[in-house]
């Protein structure tokens, strides 16, 4: 079953859902040939941590995450 609609979601402003990635500038290549938008960063807040978020279609903020060793 494929859902096309866009539905109200009941997510506060400051929720978001989380995905650990083995490289975010293979993420942020991938995301670019899909046409997805990046709607913040790359943010690095440390030397082992760097972060991106998009939105899905209902507005929920997704954000994809490397950290190194």
């Amino acid at each position: 079953m494929c859902h096309t609609g866009k539905q109200e979601v009941a997510f506060g402003k400051d929720i978001s859902i989380g995905f650990e990635v083995p490289s975010l500038d293979k993420m942020m290549v991938l995301l670019k040939e899909k046409g997805i938008d990046i709607k913040a960063g790359p943010m690095q807040p440390n030397p082992f941590t760097k972060f991106i978020f998009i939105e899905d279609p209902n507005g929920v903020k997704i954000q994809f995450v490397e950290h190194k060793k």
